[in-house]
């Protein structure tokens, strides 16, 4: 989950040059609308790759407890969109990281 079209780009390639994700995972795991985020997060898979402005509002997407958000930290802007996020996914484990000095 990143805030950057950029940073989406990056992380969802350096999954598949790693090898995470296999050529046609990566067709169908990288969201570009919100009613593809929710078709992702309803299904079972392994990746999915978002902006976090797809968050827009608090609906529930998926309540399974094995699920990891990496994210980067959201500028003011977006803070709204995190807070959906937690009510989208409520069993999910959040790891955030930010690349401020």
């Amino acid at each position: 989950m990143t805030d950057r079209v950029e940073l989406d780009d990056q992380i969802a390639k350096t999954f598949k040059a790693t090898g995470a994700v296999s050529q046609q995972e990566s067709q169908v795991c990288h969201a570009g609308s919100g009613a593809e985020l929710r078709d992702l997060l309803r299904g079972n898979h392994r990746y999915v790759f978002t902006l976090i402005h797809k968050f827009q509002t608090p609906e529930m997407l998926c309540d399974r407890p094995d699920v990891i958000v990496i994210t980067t930290s959201p500028p003011q802007p977006v803070r709204h969109a995190g807070v959906n996020m937690r009510s989208a996914l409520p069993k999910a484990l959040f790891v955030a990281f930010t690349a401020r000095r």
